[in-house]
């Protein structure tokens, strides 16, 4: 058989390809590593992804971001798992990714390499499913989010949620969290001063929130920077990253009051990219 269209997943994803292949009406077989996507005449029938068939296996493969593909011309499925329409299957991949998305802004960055955590806050009791162990053993400190998840052999949703459940209740960590909260949110109060420059009303706001935190001696404010005076600021990792936002937000506040919400909101997409 006659392999029509290859390429890495880099630079298409698997619903781009899979448009493509349902707008042109053509039959065969989409290869992604070791699973397989089949159509017929535009129609997706059937999709194998390791032990799992049919449309929960296709939105597996669709979710997919590494590796290579190929589609094989003509190709059958033995059988039919598929009978749903086009625009519902993508409807739903649309879904996920959109889902896949908010939990993805709660998780740290996808190469953070989690470690297991010795202690859980004074929990008695948390509950675990067979899901959050199955990715509470993979977190091994060698291998980071990106590859638990994609080793994990569940849907990335899935992974995800049980990646966010095992940080919430203190089971695994990220032993760079406070090195990155600091690294991030500096930038981004220092992208807001050179973004908003001119104002002293925003040194002033950050030197009260200082204080209010005894926070002076760790952080301070110099030449419209915000500057870091020792990295062990004596709070936790989640109250410093509550701090920096409820920082920033009250610098966007403050920022609509004195040039309007219009300048403001027009600017502030720069703070938010900023990393």
């Amino acid at each position: 058989m006659a392999e029509a269209l290859t390429g890495d997943l880099k630079y298409f994803k698997i619903d781009e390809v899979l448009y493509l292949l349902t707008r042109f009406k053509k039959s065969g077989k989409l290869m992604i590593s070791n699973s397989a996507i089949y159509l017929q005449d535009g129609n997706i029938v059937h999709a194998i992804d390791n032990d799992i068939n049919g449309p929960e296996a296709l939105y597996n493969i669709a979710l997919k971001e590494r590796g290579t593909f190929k589609f094989i011309i003509d190709e059958k499925p033995e059988l039919i798992t598929i009978n749903i329409q086009l625009s519902e299957l993508f409807e739903e991949i649309e879904r996920r990714k959109m889902e896949i998305m908010e939990v993805q802004k709660t998780l740290p960055p996808i190469e953070t390499i989690p470690l297991k955590s010795s202690k859980t806050e004074g929990k008695e009791k948390i509950e675990m499913s067979k899901i959050h162990w199955k990715i509470f053993i993979a977190v091994d400190g060698k291998k980071n989010l990106g590859e638990i998840i994609e080793t994990s052999g569940l849907e990335k949703g899935t992974a995800m949620r049980a990646l966010k459940y095992l940080f919430d209740e203190g089971l695994i960590f990220d032993p760079k969290a406070r090195e990155r909260i600091l690294k991030t949110w500096t930038a981004k109060i220092n992208k807001f001063f050179e973004t908003f420059s001119g104002e002293k009303i925003w040194k002033e706001i950050i030197d009260e929130r200082l204080k209010d935190e005894n926070l002076e001696g760790f952080l301070k404010i110099q030449d419209n920077q915000i500057i870091i005076l020792k990295q062990d600021i004596p709070v936790g990792t989640n109250k410093l990253e509550k701090w920096f936002e409820d920082t920033l937000l009250s610098l966007k506040k403050k920022a609509e009051e004195v040039l309007g919400k219009l300048i403001v909101n027009k600017k502030w997409k720069i703070i938010d990219d900023t990393k």
